[in-house]
């Protein structure tokens, strides 16, 4: 009997001290997996833009505490594929030629988030040891006509804003909608007035949209379809979308002044003068509106800055954006594949502007052009000849004049 009760107390021990190593053992995977996911929550806050084609908010989110209290993260996420070795203090970013009194000319370009940026070098938004903030934003800013060439030639650098060529025509688009200058906002209860160009442009303008492009999806079916629209409205609305054309400006001056605008008053304006004079390169930085607040924090880091932004206090300029009207804002994916069809010229000049970013890194810019290609549909096709051939062919044959 008495060995018996000795085998029972054994096993009872051992059953013990096994239940002790299974709570122990479950106790440190829950502590790793709240490690790993406080490390995966930090890095999702990275990403500060939501894409505006989701659902019909046309408003740039930006995530309260992104990239404040973790630039270490935020540069080991994005640079890890640029040498970044896995250990501690292994982080490596894209390297800048640095350059002494640093100036800036901020090329804003419109729909893409540059009111959003240019209030975080406003003084009161600076953060203790960012660089990028501090440093002297030349006025006036390239923005539609103000690209003056006293600014282009005292300035060491170029900073532009770009976005999705589709997705900031799109923007454009609602932003110029007249029936989305007044609109109803469902936190306040009331009807509210947006200080849009669709509120000050002239009445013939607003006619036009009525008749042309009266929804989203009309706009960029029109081109496509001759039974559902006239000729004046299928090559009006192909002028608009193209940008640059003065019959169309008041149409949608966002439109107007496109990326072919930008590039002509800045790159290639300064490029035509490093041929006849002894001018200094420009340095050309580059933030995505996909990726501002991560982009931007890079590119502090990357000026030995600490990459710290408060982007609670800076916020967004939305312009009303999160209450226009659902038929400016529905559009399908086969009407999202027309109007990219309408901006082939447009992305090949987006692509070249994201490509001079000295401070993204190629992984970076080859991302965003396959993120256009996915979103276009191009990806389903051997070659972007191929696309823009079979775009050319679904076009009505109405001339732009």
């Amino acid at each position: 009997m008495t060995d018996i009760k000795t085998i029972q107390k054994k096993n009872e021990r051992s059953r013990s001290r096994a239940k002790l190593i299974i709570i122990i053992s479950s106790s440190i995977l829950i502590g790793v997996a709240g490690i790993l996911n406080i490390h995966f929550s930090l890095n999702l806050q990275s990403a500060s833009v939501e894409r505006v084609t989701k659902d019909t908010k046309d408003v740039i989110q930006l995530q309260n505490d992104a990239v404040t209290s973790t630039s270490s993260a935020i540069s080991q996420k994005l640079h890890k594929d640029d040498g970044y070795d896995g250990s501690g203090d292994g982080i490596v970013v894209q390297s800048l030629q640095p350059i002494q009194n640093r100036t800036i000319m901020l090329v804003h370009i419109g729909k893409a988030a540059g009111s959003t940026l240019l209030r975080s070098f406003y003084q009161a938004q600076w953060q203790s040891g960012n660089k990028l903030q501090r440093t002297p934003v030349l006025l006036p800013i390239c923005h539609m006509h103000a690209c003056t060439n006293k600014t282009l030639y005292k300035a060491t650098t170029l900073l532009y804003v770009i976005r999705n060529p589709v997705d900031r025509m799109i923007s454009a688009y609602k932003f110029s909608h007249p029936d989305n200058c007044i609109t109803y906002d469902q936190v306040r209860k009331m009807n509210i007035t947006n200080d849009i160009w669709g509120c000050h442009m002239p009445m013939y303008a607003k006619q036009w949209y009525h008749e042309c492009a009266p929804t989203l999806e009309q706009f960029a079916k029109s081109p496509f379809d001759a039974s559902s629209s006239t000729s004046y409205c299928r090559h009006s609305i192909r002028g608009m979308v193209s940008g640059g054309n003065e019959r169309y400006r008041k149409q949608s001056t966002h439109a107007y002044f496109n990326y072919a605008h930008y590039r002509n008053v800045t790159i290639q304006r300064f490029e035509s003068r490093l041929d006849t004079d002894t001018v200094d390169k420009k340095e050309i930085f580059v933030l995505r509106t996909e990726h501002l607040w991560q982009d931007a924090s890079t590119l502090d880091i990357q000026l030995n800055g600490t990459g710290k932004y408060n982007t609670t206090a800076s916020r967004n300029v939305t312009h009303g954006s999160e209450t226009y009207h659902k038929h400016t804002s529905t559009l399908s994916k086969v009407g999202y594949e027309r109007i990219c069809c309408m901006l082939i010229d447009e992305i090949n000049v987006f692509e070249d502007i994201l490509y001079r970013g000295e401070n993204l890194s190629m992984k970076d810019k080859i991302d965003t052009i396959r993120d256009v290609e996915r979103k276009c549909g191009i990806l389903k096709y051997t070659s972007r000849k191929e696309w823009a051939t079979e775009c050319k062919d679904k076009l009505v044959d109405d001339a732009i004049t």
